[in-house]
């Protein structure tokens, strides 16, 4: 993604903006349609499924902590930048996690398919009740 980023946007700085834009006319269309079509609409769906309704949930808290000086390894400022969500005050188990670059002429880019995630459990966690079993235990009959 880094070096795909980059390759861009040096072709960008490399040729004559007007003859880039033109060339551009001819593939935004069909990359817009792309995401439209298909990809966006796989997103919203894993979004409905994990339980992020946009009309009922509100943005809790926006995680920046995995932001890194040298992101891809690459020195670049960058990293998963994850947003919780909360539904009638509490805080859902999903979320949405996004990959961020900051580049030094564009500012900010998100590098990556936005993902829906499940948020890990942090601090001490309730003890699973295991169900004990004989032994030697047969099965019911019939």
């Amino acid at each position: 993604r880094y070096f795909t980023l980059h390759s861009e946007i040096d072709r960008i700085k490399k040729a004559h903006t007007d003859e880039y834009w033109k060339a551009q006319e001819s593939k935004l269309p069909k990359m817009r349609s792309q995401f439209a079509d298909q990809n966006y609409l796989q997103f919203v769906m894993k979004v409905n499924e994990a339980g992020i309704n946009p009309d009922q949930v509100l943005l809790g808290k926006v995680d920046v902590s995995r932001i890194t000086k040298d992101y891809l390894g690459a020195g670049l400022q960058g990293g998963t930048i994850m947003l919780h969500y909360l539904d009638n005050g509490e805080s859902l188990e999903t979320g949405i996690a996004l990959d961020c670059t900051k580049f030094t002429d564009e500012g900010w880019l998100i590098v990556g398919q936005p993902r829906v995630i499940k948020h890990t459990a942090i601090g001490p966690q309730p003890e699973a009740t295991i169900k004990q079993t004989e032994p030697f235990s047969t099965p019911p009959s019939e």
